[in-house]
C-alpha cells in the first residue's frame, strides 16, 4: 500500500478537504505542515495558525493518526 504525502498549507480542515479524500483514497497518509519562520504574520493570524493546527492534531490522534510539523522553508 502506497504512503502519500499530504502537504497541508491553508486547508487545514479534515471535514470536505478534496486533498485529504483523494489522498485517503491512494492509502496510507502523512500529513505534514512546514511553518515557515520567515513568513511576516501578524498576531491575530499566529493565534489562529497555533488553534487551527492543535485542533487538526487533535483530530487526526483521535482517528489514529499523526499531523507532522515541522519549521522552516518549505521549499527547500
Amino acid at each position: 500500500m502506497a504512503t502519500t504525502l499530504l502537504w497541508l498549507r491553508n486547508d487545514l480542515r479534515l471535514a470536505d478537504n478534496p486533498a485529504l479524500a483523494a489522498a485517503i483514497e491512494e492509502g496510507n497518509v502523512l500529513p505534514v505542515f512546514v511553518l515557515d519562520p520567515a513568513a511576516e504574520t501578524g498576531g491575530a493570524s499566529r493565534w489562529w495558525l497555533h488553534h487551527s493546527l492543535a485542533a487538526l492534531e487533535a483530530d487526526f490522534a483521535a482517528r489514529g493518526g499523526r499531523l507532522v510539523l515541522r519549521r522552516g522553508d518549505a521549499a527547500a
